[in-house]
């Protein structure tokens, strides 16, 4: 019998991985997908403010192979305080902006 790791500890904070998020994060190129894997890992080291019960979503970009890959992830925190990963998604350049603009992207600077 097999076992699936269902929780990650980062540095500071502990992500649940919901099985959408998992079952879209498989979609993607293996290459693209271990890219976007490190940018997200990056949440523990950053103390993003995530309120407990509300969806957030957060935009984000990673570089393969010199080409901007732009994602979005949907998370939230439950009553035990660990972040609860539910979904990623292909967004457009666009949208990636208005993440910027609204205080929610992941910048590769941070």
């Amino acid at each position: 019998m097999g076992y699936k790791q269902k929780f990650t500890e980062g540095s500071q904070l502990d992500f649940e991985l919901e099985d959408e998020f998992v079952k879209k994060m498989k979609s993607f190129n293996p290459k693209i997908g271990i890219a976007m894997a490190k940018r997200i890992d990056q949440l523990a080291s950053m103390g993003i403010p995530v309120l407990p019960y509300e969806d957030q979503d957060y935009g984000a970009v990673v570089h393969v192979n010199d080409d901007p890959i732009f994602f979005g992830i949907l998370l939230y925190r439950d009553s035990e305080d660990i972040i609860i990963l539910a979904d990623v998604y292909p967004i457009s350049s666009d949208e990636y902006l208005d993440f910027i603009n609204d205080n929610k992207a992941l910048l590769p600077w941070t």
